[in-house]
């Protein structure tokens, strides 16, 4: 009986291992398939024609509105569609920010000789800007935005950058001298009118490229405007931030005898044409600045070195009006001598 039972144990045992090995042989058979199909199917895609992207031939690639057509990448955008961003237009992928181009004038004067530079902006990128909320959110339990950061976010912007950066170009092409393109960029600012609709109706701050597009502007709308512009030119840039008198100016780093309250900035006014380094103009419902401002650091740069021409001519503008309504015929000469030289604005 024990033996017999031991035979049909080991019966037993030869069942389950053949078992076992049809199994096995039946995943190593499954295995040797796949391995098959995927290397035909390597072999396969190793020799159809592709472009350079990886993009099959007849095919749209995945870089709208690009078509592989014969092994080059050529613009399909009826077939292929445009990427984020782009809308379809005239058959031609257009950027949302390129839209309703129009062409504005922007005057300048350098040393008496006036100038002008046409320039195309777009509302598609106007339009954005505007839409952007100028609320600043911040999670509970963590430290609020700074004034700082906040005022910044008003020149630092990704998208407009690219749209001043030509304009910028078109400074450098009027002069080599460096000092000479960062007066036509501060006579362009000051030259826009100053917007008392947006001071009187307290509206919300432009951005950079929005007074660009308006060509007027609040003292905060056009100093952010004339820091991107210095920025851009290479200077050192600081915003004065008078926040009692509710005011915002430029300054650009300059020698420090000549700076602002020993900054190593010296003042620009970008309200109206002034001379770089007054920085005791009268503001409507203000007066003179009476307060230190707080500093926002905007670049890193070069200094604004032949500044000096700019404090002599205003130290002698400022000794021709403690003269009074009359001035002999040579003070009066040097006085509108300084007055066109600088492009100066009176009130009616």
């Amino acid at each position: 009986m024990g033996f017999r039972k031991h035979l049909h144990h080991h019966h037993t045992n030869g069942r389950s291992n053949l078992k076992s090995g049809i199994v096995f042989g039946i995943l190593g058979i499954l295995l040797l398939i796949i391995v098959i199909i995927l290397l035909n199917n390597y072999l396969t895609d190793l020799h159809t024609p592709k472009c350079d992207d990886g993009t099959y031939y007849s095919n749209c690639s995945n870089n709208k509105p690009y078509y592989c057509n014969d092994g080059n990448l050529v613009e399909q955008p009826i077939l292929c569609g445009c990427a984020n961003e782009y809308i379809l237009q005239d058959s031609t992928c257009v950027s949302i920010y390129n839209l309703d181009p129009k062409t504005i004038n922007l005057d300048y004067i350098l040393r008496g000789n006036k100038g002008n530079i046409e320039y195309t902006v777009y509302g598609g990128l106007n339009n954005y800007l505007a839409g952007l909320d100028r609320t600043f959110w911040y999670d509970e339990g963590s430290s609020p935005p700074t004034n700082e950061y906040m005022e910044l976010e008003f020149i630092t912007e990704s998208h407009q950058s690219n749209f001043i950066l030509p304009l910028v170009y078109k400074i450098q092409q009027l002069t080599d001298n460096t000092d000479d393109q960062a007066r036509i960029a501060i006579s362009i600012v000051q030259s826009m009118p100053y917007d008392l609709d947006s001071l009187n109706n307290n509206k919300d701050n432009r951005y950079a490229y929005e007074t660009l597009y308006d060509q007027t502007g609040v003292c905060a709308d056009k100093s952010y405007l004339l820091a991107v512009f210095l920025k851009e030119l290479g200077y050192g840039v600081v915003l004065f931030n008078y926040s009692t008198e509710n005011h915002e100016a430029i300054g650009i780093k300059c020698p420090m005898e000549y700076s602002y309250l020993d900054s190593g900035y010296c003042f620009v006014e970008t309200t109206n044409p002034t001379i770089v380094t007054d920085s005791e103009e009268e503001y409507i419902g203000v007066g003179k600045l009476t307060t230190n401002p707080e500093i926002y650091k905007v670049s890193a740069g070069k200094s604004f070195d032949s500044v000096t021409e700019e404090y002599n001519d205003y130290q002698t503008y400022k000794k021709l009006l403690s003269k009074g309504n009359t001035l002999s015929e040579a003070d009066y000469a040097t006085w509108k001598h300084i007055v066109d030289k600088y492009g100066f604005k009176f009130n009616d």
